[in-house]
């Protein structure tokens, strides 16, 4: 989740020059390229579940009404 990492980065910054193309220079070069996508297993693992269980059902009742594919 790269611009989310940045946003907060930069929202969370409390230097006045602290614009987002510095902060996600300093990052990859303190951090890596990987640094910019923390928390995007977590993400996954939280989404996975419920497009899978979610979407069928949608795709399901629009059939159901006749709308065919939503």
């Amino acid at each position: 989740m790269p611009a989310d990492t940045l946003k907060t980065r930069v929202l969370n910054s409390q230097r006045p020059d602290a614009t987002l193309v510095k902060i996600a220079v300093e990052t990859v070069q303190k951090e890596g390229v990987r640094a910019l996508f923390r928390g995007y297993i977590p993400a996954i693992t939280r989404q996975g579940p419920v497009i899978v269980v979610q979407m069928p059902i949608v795709e399901h009742i629009g059939l159901m009404l006749g709308v065919g594919y939503l």
